[in-house]
């Protein structure tokens, strides 16, 4: 009998030991993991974090703090509502938490913030909605995107604008009389197509050099702009030849109101090196539905319509139906 009870101690002994080894591997492989995820964390060139549904940010790592601009974690960590503080468009915050209380996880969301310094950086980020002490908190990741996205919208503008006046061009000018179209079909507008060709522009270049002619094109551009409205498109069609789409116009009278404004604008001199130079223009109009219903052909009746001003010699523009 002792010597069953001695074996029963011996093998409890025993367990009791394993037991603790183990939970002795354990601790010490949570530690090294511990170790790991903290020297992942403060060594990681992408922004990580942890904060609440309100706002307030728990946690940081270094690299989000250099991206915010800020000195020290202790700048974001603890200060209520934070994050839509340095959000550009707060309101945005609002969609970001539903999604994530409706789908547990938002990825590659990006948005602007402002850095501490005042500037105005994008940022892309990749969250998650966990529970950590029964509490909702977001765990993410966010990168610095503004050298992207300033391309892109570089990019963006060499395909959509004129890269000497900054207007819109011919793509950009289809793209939207376009919607124009499909508005005036819709609502039953009329569209007013406006095709400009400037007077006596090739004498600019013959004596003065065709750096004069840009900024020439330039300063009309400026002054065209400064004469249609802000639901307008003003377009440089190539070479010295403008586009105009006047959308929701209520008679021919609105029309030839911009188109005198227009003529008023280029009759003004241009001062060019201390040169003073004088040019004009003839415009050609077409109306949407009256003349055409497509893009391309009110386009062609505008232009059409211009080189019989031209021809006429008489009143700088005209209608296409001055063409017979």
């Amino acid at each position: 009998a002792k010597v069953k009870v001695f074996m029963d101690l011996h093998r409890q002994r025993l367990r009791l030991e394993h037991e603790i080894a183990q939970r002795t591997r354990i601790a010490e492989a949570l530690s090294k993991a511990e170790e790991r995820y903290r020297s992942f964390f403060e060594k990681a060139v992408e922004g990580i974090f942890q904060s609440s549904l309100d706002g307030t940010v728990l946690d940081v790592n270094p690299a989000l703090v250099r991206i915010m601009g800020f000195k020290a974690p202790g700048d974001l960590v603890g200060k209520p509502g934070i994050v839509q503080k340095l959000m550009v468009s707060p309101e945005d915050r609002a969609h970001y938490v539903e999604q994530l209380k409706n789908e547990g996880y938002i990825s590659n969301w990006e948005y602007q913030v402002r850095r501490d310094d005042g500037e105005i950086i994008w940022l892309s980020e990749s969250s998650r909605l966990v529970y950590i002490d029964g509490k909702e908190v977001i765990e993410g990741v966010v990168e610095d995107v503004t050298e992207r996205k300033c391309s892109e919208e570089l990019l963006q503008r060499q395909a959509t604008l004129d890269g000497l006046t900054e207007i819109p061009n011919r793509t950009l000018f289809f793209d939207r009389l376009e919607t124009a179209l499909a508005s005036a079909h819709r609502y039953g507008d009329r569209v007013a197509v406006l095709f400009v060709d400037l007077d006596n522009f090739k004498t600019v270049n013959d004596t003065h050099g065709h750096g004069a002619g840009d900024e020439v094109l330039r300063q009309v551009a400026g002054r065209f702009r400064d004469r249609v409205r802000a639901s307008d498109t003003l377009a440089r069609l190539g070479g010295d030849e403008f586009g105009v789409i006047l959308p929701a116009v209520e008679n021919e009278g609105a029309v030839i109101t911009v188109v005198e404004g227009l003529l008023k604008a280029v009759a003004k001199p241009f001062e060019i090196d201390q040169f003073l130079v004088t040019i004009g223009a003839t415009i050609g109009i077409s109306l949407f539905p009256d003349h055409a219903e497509t893009a391309d052909e009110l386009v062609r009746q505008a232009d059409m319509a211009m080189y019989a001003a031209k021809r006429g010699g008489g009143c700088p523009y005209a209608f296409p139906e001055a063409v017979d």
